[in-house]
């Protein structure tokens, strides 16, 4: 299964997407979305970071909730 992990918006109006999905090898990856050039405070890039870290361990575990 695979799904939407979360996004970030920041303050100059870009966002950075999260997810988790199927490659083309039927495995399960992180997905990250971001426009070129996205500038985060400090906040976002903790948030984001932390969606990170979610995604890669339900990859890993997809039990983990």
């Amino acid at each position: 299964m695979t799904g939407r992990v979360g996004d970030v918006r920041t303050d100059d109006g870009t966002s950075i997407d999260i997810a988790t999905a199927q490659n083309e090898d039927g495995e399960v990856v992180v997905w990250v979305d971001a426009e070129h050039g996205s500038m985060l405070t400090a906040e976002q890039a903790r948030e984001t970071a932390h969606q990170l870290l979610e995604a890669a361990s339900w990859v890993e575990d997809p039990h983990i909730t």
